[in-house]
């Protein structure tokens, strides 16, 4: 009973068993025809519900695949490589997702490099682009960054100047940017810098070929032309070298252009050739050379400024100049043609010993001759012009004739009068620098022998030379003035017949105006030197009925011209004297102007020093011995009332312009006018007294008394 149950049992599991066997198979079919029809989600919930029944497990995680698989897929149509590899990686080896995958990085790598591009990161770029071979414009861009990449490189081997690697990368690239520019630029820096060397080398043809294959490039073409200039300047050396002084002369101009600039000094005749030249069609070059022939002789006197060239080139021009006409100077000298050989020896100054040599054939020729006529009894004036001639080359014959010449001076004959022109004090100075010491009183005797007053003529012939020599020169001044003055000489000229009163006047005022004007001189000192020569005369020129003193002698013309509109009632021009005041010790110094408003001499010193020479007991011997100077300028416009009896202010209408000097002439200030006619209280007394007081240093003293108490 039992084993029957068990039986029955047993049998209806296996029929049990059978019945869900049959289910199970029907659903792993469907489920396998649904996965035929891509419907994956379908098929994974039947395998789903059958468990472990056969391969169901494997079928899902196929199933699984299949749907990630597509949705990779979708994420890679659109675009999505991203997400896209992340699924195909997922993926593993699933069908194709691992080209699928390497298909999505290709992508992502592309995206990147263009963007590494972009941002000019063109090796990072590179690299990215070698894993995309094949994929869109891989190949160009490829190329385009290892072209970026060189040009790089290259550029900054340009730029630290290194041009042979720099031309190395650019010329492979082409057209690209300005890589063939920049290669043209390379080779010429390389053989610029090929052509320097070789100048440094010293050789200057093949330096010249390189630099003139450049062009314009760099200053290629002024080193072309400084190659040039010191080949030609080489030749011209060895030329030189050789005694081929005119081959060497040629090379050398040849170097050199007229400086535009220095001529200057000859504007006229400059400007006028270059004009003609130019009307005449001549080319610029052309009128260069032109110039330089009239320029040539200028440089060759000295005037190397006139021209300016390579290095030297001027002044060995002007050297190998020099030796073909030392060259010339020396064949006319060997042939004793002395005539030929001395202007060119001359002209050659000291080169060589052309000094040596022009002076010889000077003394052989112009030298004998000039001895010879300066030792003779000739005309005076050819004697004078050849000792005068003489007195650098000869000086002890030059003197001698002068000796000669000055005893025989004869101030009875006319002619003597015009000789002062020759330098009579030229010739004294020859003699005093030989040792003819008593020249001066040779001289002296000569004139107060032969200079005599002709009563006919109305003239005394000699006295011009004399006084024109004793004021012409410093030395005279110190020799010959004192010399005259003891012989007797001034004296007998200032006391000679009375007609010619007028000329003795002259006399005194040639003598002061010598030592003014004598720029050797302080003008103090000169007149103080003068003293002795000019107060022996005072008291005999001052004569009442000429009204003709020292002081008039010594005004100026227009002052002079004055005695016959005012009946010879001219005023003395100037007055000095001494004040003391409370604010120091004042020389005062007046000076009149005339109704013209012509002055004296315009510098106190020289009124103050011509008062003190003529009247030294009325005035401080030294302008020290004062703290100011003061000057008082008068001016007087109506003198001839004033001296027709008129006292009246308006009678002489007179102003003064005050000037303070300190003691040693420096102006401090101008203190503006003394006095005014229509001004101040004062001026009717004071004017009157200082233009009717016979003694002018006294009326200038109490006229600026006057000043300072008004003032003080």
């Amino acid at each position: 009973m039992k084993r029957r149950n068990k039986l029955l049992v047993t049998t209806l599991i296996l029929l049990l068993t059978l019945l869900l066997s049959g289910c199970k198979m029907s659903d792993y079919k469907a489920a396998k025809e649904l996965m035929s029809a891509g419907e994956y989600k379908e098929a994974i919930t039947i395998l789903s519900a059958l468990g472990e029944y056969k391969d169901a497990p494997a079928l899902i995680a196929e199933c699984e695949n299949e749907i990630a698989y597509a949705e990779a897929s979708a994420l890679l149509d659109r675009d999505d490589y991203e997400n896209a590899l992340a699924a195909f990686t997922a993926l593993g080896n699933f069908r194709d997702s691992a080209d699928k995958a390497a298909e999505a990085k290709r992508e992502l790598d592309y995206i990147a490099a263009v963007g590494h591009m972009d941002n000019g990161s063109y090796e990072e770029a590179l690299t990215l682009l070698q894993t995309t071979e094949g994929l869109y414009d891989t190949s160009e861009r490829i190329t385009l960054c290892q072209n970026e990449i060189n040009y790089a490189e290259a550029a900054k081997l340009f730029d630290g100047g290194d041009y042979p690697g720099a031309l190395k990368l650019f010329s492979p690239l082409g057209d690209f940017r300005d890589a063939k520019d920049k290669a043209k630029i390379c080779e010429n820096e390389i053989a610029y810098s090929d052509g320097v060397k070789l100048m440094n080398d010293g050789d200057y043809s093949a330096a010249r070929d390189k630099f003139v294959s450049l062009g314009d490039f760099r200053d290629s073409a002024d080193k072309a032309k400084t190659c040039e200039n010191e080949i030609v300047y080489s030749e011209g050396v060895k030329l030189m070298e050789s005694g081929d002084y005119s081959a060497a002369h040629d090379k050398f101009r040849s170097l050199c252009v007229v400086d535009e600039s220095a001529a200057e000094e000859y504007p006229d005749e400059y400007n006028a050739l270059v004009e003609e030249l130019r009307e005449a069609g001549m080319e610029e070059g052309t009128i260069k050379a032109v110039l330089y022939d009239m320029f040539e002789d200028m440089v060759f006197d000295g005037a190397e400024e006139v021209l300016t060239g390579y290095r030297d080139s001027g002044e060995l021009a002007k050297k190998c100049m020099m030796e073909m006409l030392y060259a010339d100077a020396s064949a006319a000298y060997d042939k004793k043609d002395y005539e030929t050989a001395y202007p060119l020896f001359a002209e050659l100054g000291s080169f060589r010993d052309s000094e040596k040599k022009a002076a010889e054939c000077y003394d052989l020729t112009i030298g004998a001759e000039l001895r010879a006529t300066a030792l003779g009894s000739g005309d005076i004036y050819d004697r004078a012009n050849a000792i005068l001639q003489l007195a650098d080359t000869d000086p002890k014959t030059s003197a001698k004739g002068a000796y000669k010449l000055i005893g025989e001076f004869n101030g009875a004959d006319e002619k003597w009068d015009a000789f002062y022109v020759l330098r009579f004090d030229r010739l004294l100075e020859l003699c005093d620098k030989q040792g003819y010491k008593d020249c001066y009183d040779l001289f002296a005797k000569r004139a107060l022998e032969t200079v005599k007053y002709n009563a006919d003529k109305y003239y005394t012939p000699g006295l011009t030379a004399v006084m024109n020599t004793a004021g012409s020169s410093k030395l005279m001044l110190d020799k010959l003035l004192p010399v005259l003055v003891s012989s007797g000489c001034i004296k007998k000229f200032a006391s000679t017949d009375e007609s010619i009163y007028y000329s003795t006047v002259q006399i005194l005022s040639e003598i002061c105006q010598y030592f003014i004007d004598n720029s050797d001189y302080d003008t103090l000192s000169s007149l103080l030197t003068a003293r002795a020569a000019i107060k022996g005369l005072y008291n005999s020129f001052a004569d009442s009925n000429y009204y003709l003193t020292p002081r008039y002698a010594l005004s100026d013309e227009t002052v002079y011209g004055m005695t016959e509109s005012y009946e010879g009632k001219v005023p003395a021009f100037s007055g000095t004297a001494s004040v003391n005041t409370t604010a120091g010790k004042y020389i005062v110094i007046t000076r009149d102007m005339n109704k013209n408003g012509r002055t004296t001499p315009s510098a106190w010193q020289i009124d103050y020093g011509i008062m003190f020479a003529l009247e030294p007991e009325n005035i401080p011997a030294k302008t020290s011995d004062a703290d100011f100077i003061v000057t008082v300028e008068n001016t007087w416009s109506k003198g001839e009332k004033l001296y027709n009896g008129d006292k009246s202010l308006q009678s002489y209408n007179a102003t003064s312009e005050v000037k303070l000097y300190t003691a040693d002439g420096k102006l401090i200030r101008n203190l503006g006018s003394a006095f005014n006619s229509s001004s101040f209280v004062m001026a009717y007394e004071n004017a009157t007294v200082y233009y009717t007081e016979p003694d002018r240093a006294g009326a200038a003293k109490k006229l600026m008394q006057g000043w300072f108490g008004y003032y003080n």
